[in-house]
């Protein structure tokens, strides 16, 4: 389960490994509450936008970093994987402004470059929201903002959520615990210093690489739908037959949309159903023998167990068991010879056709 615990840190100073930069990230002194520990896997029966919840869930600690475009960063990115075709209509991020009462953040979608995790191309949404200065005691369900855009998007590949404060207003962001690695080592945000991006193994955050994210919770829409690896083998088969059944659903088996991922449990939430009065199994691959022959509709289940949500989807397809003999004979007269078939099939709908090779060039 996702840590539920209260988390009381105080904020370390922040200095940048390199000196290239005059502008650095400055500390905000303060602790935080994560009361969002529980909540987080609240499911519904159907299957919606989900909140992701990832980030959050690898904290084990909360920090906060101030960002602004004048003595600090100007803004920070977090990536995400993209399994399969996602739609995105916005995020939560957690933050308060510690100097106005009120300061615009801009909060913007892109692809992941592939060599680097950091935004790249065209941008794909935008929005603009305030942030206040209410602190609301540091609990971080009273940080939350919400931002959508304008209208979802759908992405086929790995996203970055970018977050930025173009003004000199200083407003501090919360992120998981440097300290003890909360990031794990995914190295997922980049830092943005006057335009230029610093992916977060180069920064440095009182003496500890800055090994963290910061806390980004999209909201993603998806289809998802079970399938079977392969679906055309499923035509005729013996009693001897030790078939093989498989699937793994791509959101099913990504760590960032699916808890059963996160916690190496994926194999509980495929289940296949023989159809022949057998138990049913649960695993992403089986193998499965009939006792006799016949038509028999295998079913599948696939379920996503996601932050907020829980999908289910099924699937049925029909796997026959059979067998045929194929015995023919002939009865010559002169140059013609009469060939007749003496076949035999289990099939409840028999022999439905046949194919005579000759020998001599000629079929029929």
């Amino acid at each position: 389960m996702i840590m539920n615990k209260n988390l009381l840190l105080s904020l370390l100073m922040l200095v940048f490994t390199t000196s290239l930069f005059a502008q650095q990230l400055q500390p905000e002194s303060a602790v935080f509450i994560n009361d969002l520990g529980s909540t987080k896997m609240v499911k519904t029966v159907t299957c919606g936008i989900d909140t992701n919840g990832y980030l959050l869930s690898k904290a084990t600690g909360i920090n906060a970093l101030s960002i602004n475009n004048v003595t600090s960063a100007r803004g920070f990115s977090q990536y995400f994987d993209c399994p399969q075709d996602l739609s995105i209509s916005g995020v939560n991020f957690y933050a308060y402004g510690t100097s106005v009462p009120s300061t615009p953040i801009t909060v913007n979608l892109y692809y992941a470059n592939p060599a680097d995790s950091m935004p790249t191309g065209s941008l794909l949404a935008t929005v603009t929201v305030n942030v206040d200065s209410v602190f609301g005691g540091g609990i971080l369900s009273n940080l939350k903002r919400t931002a959508i855009f304008p209208s979802p998007v759908t992405v086929n590949a790995p996203y970055c959520i970018e977050i930025t404060n173009y003004s000199g207003n200083n407003v501090a962001f919360m992120c998981s615990d440097w300290q003890v690695s909360d990031g794990g080592n995914e190295w997922l945000s980049g830092i943005d210093i006057g335009g230029t991006y610093l992916r977060s193994y180069s920064v440095n955050v009182g003496g500890f690489p800055y090994n963290a994210d910061f806390l980004v919770d999209p909201y993603v829409t998806y289809d998802f739908t079970a399938g079977v690896d392969d679906p055309t083998v499923f035509s005729c088969y013996n009693t001897s037959s030790n078939i093989m059944f498989s699937e793994k659903h791509p959101l099913v088996e990504n760590r960032m949309y699916s808890l059963a991922a996160l916690y190496g449990l994926t194999d509980t939430y495929y289940g296949w159903d023989f159809g022949d009065g057998s138990p049913t199994v649960s695993a992403d691959t089986t193998y499965h023998t009939y006792g006799s022959y016949g038509n028999y509709t295998v079913t599948h289940t696939d379920t996503l167990f996601g932050w907020t949500n829980t999908c289910i989807d099924t699937t049925s397809f029909i796997i026959t068991l059979d067998t045929i003999n194929a015995i023919g004979g002939w009865l010559p007269d002169g140059l013609d010879v009469d060939y007749y078939d003496f076949s035999t099939t289990n099939s409840p709908g028999g022999i439905t056709g046949w194919l005579w090779d000759f020998g001599d060039g000629n079929t029929s």
